[in-house]
């Protein structure tokens, strides 16, 4: 991954500090949450595990696992 875009990330986040890599990848997922359908899964993953809970309970669970996922 030596791509432009990344030596950008990097250079930018020597500047400013780590938040701005941070703060970008948390964009990039929560872009590709919404617009894949990969995200259909997790959803459904979590009405299966909590079947108590509301939809919106669901996405969010789902949402917030793809959040995480930028911390790794």
């Amino acid at each position: 991954m030596n791509s432009i875009f990344y030596q950008f990330l990097v250079a930018v986040t020597g500047l400013v500090g780590g938040w701005f890599f941070a703060l970008v990848s948390r964009i990039i997922a929560a872009g590709y949450f919404l617009f894949s359908g990969n995200a259909r899964e997790s959803i459904r993953f979590y009405g299966k595990l909590y079947p108590e809970k509301s939809p919106f309970q669901h996405r969010l669970a789902a949402f917030q696992q793809y959040q995480n996922f930028t911390t790794i």
